[in-house]
C-alpha cells in the first residue's frame, strides 16, 4: 500500500511518517508535490518528490496534506485533482494546519465532522486571504 504525502514539513511529517512506515502497517511512504523538482521544507530538509500532481499513482491508501504557509497564498491549488480523486475513491484524506483550511475553503469539509486550527487563527487567516485576494 502506498501513502502519498504532500511536501513534507517537520515535525508533523516525521511523526506521521515514522508511525505509518513501521513494518507492521503495510504502508510505504511516498511524497507528492506540484512537480518533481527537489523541495526544501520550512525546517530546511530537502526532499525529492516521488510523484507530481500530474503522475500520481491510481492505487494509494491515504493522502496526507501537510501544513505550511503556501496553503494561505493558494500556491498548492494544483493538488485539487489529487484530492478530488482520493475523495471520489473513498481514500482517506488527512490535512494538517493550513491544509485543513484549504480543505474547508474548497468545500471538502462542509458535510463532515473535522478538527482544524483555532477560531482565532482561522479568523486571522481569513483576513490575510482577503487582503491577498484584493491585490
Amino acid at each position: 500500500m502506498t501513502t502519498v504525502c504532500r511536501q513534507p514539513r517537520p515535525p508533523d511529517t516525521f511523526y506521521v511518517s515514522s508511525e505509518l512506515n513501521a513494518p507492521e502497517t503495510g504502508y510505504a511512504i511516498k511524497t507528492l508535490s506540484l512537480d518533481l523538482e527537489p523541495k526544501t521544507s520550512m525546517g530546511g530538509f530537502r526532499v525529492l518528490p516521488d510523484y507530481s500532481v500530474a503522475d500520481f499513482p491510481a492505487d494509494f491508501g491515504m493522502l496526507i496534506l501537510i501544513g505550511g504557509y503556501a496553503w494561505m497564498k493558494q500556491l498548492n491549488n494544483a493538488v485539487l485533482p489529487v484530492v478530488d480523486y482520493a475523495i471520489k475513491k473513498g481514500i482517506p484524506v488527512g490535512a494538517i494546519c493550513n491544509a485543513a483550511n484549504f480543505m474547508a475553503e474548497n468545500g471538502y469539509l462542509d458535510q463532515i465532522r473535522h478538527s482544524g486550527n483555532t477560531p482565532e487563527f482561522m479568523q486571522e487567516q481569513l483576513l490575510i486571504i482577503e487582503a491577498i485576494s484584493t491585490l
